[in-house]
């Protein structure tokens, strides 16, 4: 004889992951994006990992009510966690005294050259911090005219700590001929 599907012995479709799931609130699916978004940008992991199908497979075992987000915005994610991290250093940099800058000047591996600048200084409780401020494209030629101008726009324009930054190196931009 059959025992019917009452009976206290049989075990729920719920035991096997089957049929009705926990839910995962708007709150967790917040979190779990930001997370990821942290995920990506510590450790520059490619955005289109959110759309490989392991990654997926992943999330579904794991928190199988999680819609994981596209690439599309997990880089508007990260555009605006970089625009706040930006905002946040600049409104570090103004209270130092002083900045010690370096630079680099180096070519990707697709060839292309980039500057860059790395501030260095010690915040009020003597923690060292040293952000690189930015990496940009230098397609122009390596001329001290025009590295001074790159530093000086990333230094004044983005940052605003030109009257503090010390180097190793005073540079001084000759007038035009």
């Amino acid at each position: 004889m059959l025992k019917s599907a009452s009976s206290p012995s049989q075990p729920k479709l719920v035991t096997f992951r089957v049929g009705v799931q926990r839910p995962c609130p708007d709150s967790r699916q917040e979190k779990i994006t930001s997370l990821i978004v942290d995920m990506l940008v510590a450790n520059m992991l490619p955005m289109a990992l959110v759309e490989s199908d392991e990654f997926r497979t992943l999330f579904a075992y794991i928190e199988p009510q999680y819609k994981p987000p596209c690439r599309q915005t997990m880089t508007a994610r990260i555009d605006a966690s970089a625009a706040k991290r930006r905002k946040e250093m600049k409104d570090e940099l103004a209270t130092m005294t002083a900045v010690a800058v370096t630079t680099d000047i180096w070519t990707s591996i697709a060839n292309d050259p980039y500057i860059s600048l790395t501030a260095s200084y010690l915040t009020p409780s003597w923690e060292l911090r040293t952000p690189t401020l930015d990496n940009t494209l230098m397609d122009e030629r390596h001329t001290l005219p025009n590295i001074t101008m790159r530093l000086a726009e990333v230094s004044q324009n983005k940052y605003s700590f030109f009257d503090k930054a010390y180097s190793s190196a005073k540079i001084r931009v000759a007038p035009p001929l």
